[in-house]
């Protein structure tokens, strides 16, 4: 609508409602111009500079149109292989999950819902929810077997903006500012004028320092407990925030928390043992006879008797109490050992899969609790390279500073890989930290073992859509024009004709196909590359 012949937007044509505009940001989102440049800006970058996806910020104060151009995008630079492509919004509104529900997912959701969880039940001195909370109050509820239908969703323990509001308040006590106090006749303290560097960076040295303390007052508590569980469960992605691993007042990645040797455990754990379905369970305790107000366990089952975890959490130091952890029968008689380190016992399962873990809890720096995250106890014959993990993705391989293997003893073949697809059936977790992929050509003839970084994924027999760029000019009219790699013609005529060709595949099947784009940047479809001519 227009008023005083200035047009007018909608400025709460948000996810929340909430007007557009934060924290100084003036841009109009909601104004089509800006849009369009939002979208020619997206490109650029996806065009230019590769990127993989988005991290949207204050994603309550956009548009919503601009969240679901950015779906467009993606979806039209990745098809549907979004999962190897992922962008993912920031909100702290509940009003994210609906949208992103009600628009079939195009970015994952923060789950905001459970970062509060954890910090009421574990990162308190004094609880103030129960622990079971963690698996109900969050956008994927997983109490006992989980919801079926799961939001797709990031989740995290810490971030800057949390570390920051902690920070701020100690620099609050510096100052000798209450917040809530009534100052009477007096002039009350600002934050905004007292504000100095000088206090800022001795209140980061303060919580630094706190994280090293068995009673803390600023920094959060049971901080590995809460990747402990963040890490190993189901239907999320998680992140792990660089302050949790490295001091934020010291040179970039110079000095270690407290916590980074668990956490970097914890990762290996996710990397290689966290699969397969989850089951959480609330226990009684000597501490408290309501189930799962102080322990709890989170079990994945794993896909084989190699992988499999079962994650058990406490939050009162003073809990001596045994419990029953079933880890599914495929783990009958089998040996447990902890993987964080914390306990040096190793457990065995009984004829059906029951583990017996004796929880005792302890009070220091890294856990007030309990927390013991029990894996299938390593073989010494366990080769480097790890299990046969199932894979089933078509590659292209695009770096030729990689070669292919014929064994872990790193015995190369003689097998010029570049710019050939192949279907890797199974991935590996060396443990030189390298991912490694086991290669089959298309007529199921095994090729070998090479590096993943070598390698773009695809979403199907064609492999990964590779940068092009040339202009070339159809010269065969033996060749047909397809809408689809299930060979589905379109009714063009292409002959003498001459279009952009933007990305390339190199089938499974040996030949390569151009991606096609008039001058008006429409896109024409796919055809067999022996029919055109570069220009």
């Amino acid at each position: 609508m227009k008023k005083n012949g200035t047009t007018l937007h909608n400025l709460n044509n948000t996810i929340s409602g909430k007007k557009q505009f934060l924290l100084g940001m003036d841009i109009d989102n909601g104004n089509p111009t800006v849009q369009k440049e939002q979208i020619h800006w997206m490109n650029w970058l996806l065009d230019t500079y590769q990127f993989d996806g988005f991290r949207i910020d204050a994603a309550s104060h956009y548009d919503q149109q601009v969240l679901l151009d950015e779906a467009d995008v993606m979806k039209q630079h990745f098809g549907n292989n979004l999962n190897d492509h992922l962008s993912y919004i920031e909100t702290y509104e509940s009003a994210g999950t609906n949208f992103e529900n009600a628009n079939g997912n195009p970015q994952l959701m923060m789950d905001y819902a459970l970062f509060y969880s954890l910090q009421n039940a574990l990162g308190k001195n004094s609880p103030s929810n129960n622990l079971s909370t963690i698996a109900t109050n969050a956008v994927v509820n997983r109490a006992g077997a989980g919801t079926a239908n799961a939001t797709p969703n990031w989740s995290f323990v810490n971030n800057h903006d949390q570390e920051k509001n902690r920070v701020n308040s100690i620099m609050l006590d510096q100052y000798g500012i209450k917040p809530g106090t009534h100052y009477g006749t007096s002039t009350p303290k600002a934050f905004q004028d007292l504000y100095d560097k000088k206090t800022e960076a001795k209140a980061l040295d303060i919580y630094e320092k706190d994280m090293e303390s068995t009673v803390k007052k600023y920094a959060p508590s049971n901080v590995p407990s809460q990747y402990a569980y963040v890490l190993t469960n189901k239907d999320t992605v998680p992140t792990v925030f660089y302050g949790d691993l490295y001091k934020t007042n010291a040179s970039y990645m110079s000095e270690r928390t407290p916590y980074y040797d668990t956490i970097v455990k914890l990762l290996k754990v996710r990397k290689n043992y966290a699969y397969g379905n989850q089951q959480v369970t609330n226990y009684k305790s000597n501490t408290s006879g309501t189930a799962g107000k102080d322990l709890i366990s989170s079990v994945r089952y794993g896909n084989d008797r190699n992988t499999g975890v079962a994650t058990v959490i406490g939050n009162n130091p003073k809990t001596d109490t045994t419990i029953k952890v079933n880890m599914g029968s495929r783990h009958a008689n089998q040996t447990f050992e902890d993987a964080t380190g914390f306990h040096n016992e190793k457990l065995v399962t009984d004829s059906k899969g029951i583990l017996t873990v004796h929880v005792k809890g302890t009070q220091n720096a890294r856990v007030k609790g309990y927390l013991g995250v029990w894996i299938p106890a390593k073989k010494a014959a366990t080769p480097k390279q790890g299990p046969a993990l199932k894979y089933g993705k078509y590659v292209t391989v695009t770096n030729k500073h990689y070669a292919v293997y014929q064994d872990f003893n790193w015995k190369k073949k003689n097998v010029n890989a570049v710019n050939k697809t192949y279907l890797a059936k199974v991935q590996y977790h060396h443990s030189n930290g390298s991912t490694y992929l086991s290669l089959y050509d298309g007529k199921g003839k095994w090729a070998g073992y090479i590096n993943a970084k070598a390698a773009k994924t695809g979403s199907g027999k064609q492999g990964a859509a590779i940068q092009y760029g040339k202009s070339v000019k159809v010269t065969s009219k033996n060749y047909a024009v397809y809408q689809n790699f299930n060979w589905k013609k379109k009714n063009i005529r292409a002959i003498n004709k001459t279009y952009l060709a933007k990305y390339i595949y190199y089938h499974i099947n040996g030949l390569s196909y151009l991606s096609l784009y008039d001058n008006k940047g429409k896109w024409i479809g796919y055809i067999n590359a022996k029919a055109v001519k570069s220009k």
